[in-house]
């Protein structure tokens, strides 16, 4: 079994240590064979695994060292990937404007070289919703929104409805709120996800409670709950 087969099984099964074992056995083999992009590769896997562990010093570290070795490739889409795996560390860490610096940047790139990536555009968008510029937010959110329905990702569509509503109800636009959550009911029951569809019935039930329409909102509550334990899995 080869090494990044044995990485996967282990990440899988959760044997987190053996997993970071076997990161380490392949950068020293790549190290040893000299190949630069091989071991920035590694660099961003190590950097992806502390991330999902939550160690976000050494997300941070490994994913700058992946940017910085991959830079002399001249590789554009990977110096992007690179940029954005910074970002996200530091939307982890809570350090928004960090992460915003690089995830412009990434965007900045891709407009030269006429990329296009909506969910780029989502994490931009979530970026400004936390330093409270919902303004630049919804701006973002609506350009990823027009994207998705252009490449018809239903899914992905219902994902960013969703976050327009919690936008909504967090600017307490109560009825923008409502509007975004019903689409979302509307959309997901389109579908065959049972999560999508238990999470947008929870979102509605959110907005109806702000809006102190209890009743409505214990009835989603409960058709959100049904939902979720037909999917036998949290909401």
């Amino acid at each position: 079994m080869s090494l990044n087969n044995q990485y996967l099984a282990y990440s899988y099964l959760g044997f987190v240590d053996k997993a970071e074992k076997i990161l380490f056995k392949s950068l020293a083999l790549k190290k040893k064979i000299g190949n630069n992009d091989l071991i920035a590769g590694d660099y961003g896997s190590l950097g992806a695994f502390y991330k999902k562990k939550g160690d976000y010093d050494k997300a941070l570290t490994y994913s700058s060292m992946y940017l910085d070795l991959i830079k002399d490739t001249g590789n554009i889409t990977k110096i992007i990937s690179g940029n954005d795996k910074i970002g996200s560390v530091y939307f982890a860490l809570g350090e928004y404007a960090k992460a915003l610096s690089y995830y412009n940047y990434s965007q900045l790139l891709r407009k030269e070289y006429n990329f296009h990536n909506p969910s780029a555009l989502v994490n931009i968008a979530q970026t400004y919703q936390k330093l409270g510029d919902f303004e630049l937010a919804r701006t973002f959110f609506k350009d990823a929104l027009v994207m998705f329905e252009k490449y018809k990702e239903p899914l992905r569509i219902i994902d960013v409805y969703l976050k327009r509503s919690d936008l909504e109800i967090e600017a307490q636009n109560y009825d923008a709120a409502l509007s975004y959550s019903k689409k979302a009911v509307e959309l997901s029951a389109k579908t065959e996800s049972k999560q999508l569809q238990a999470q947008s019935l929870a979102a509605l039930a959110k907005v109806y409670s702000k809006l102190k329409k209890y009743n409505l909102a214990l009835s989603f509550s409960k058709k959100s709950y049904g939902k979720a334990l037909f999917k036998g899995q949290p909401i």
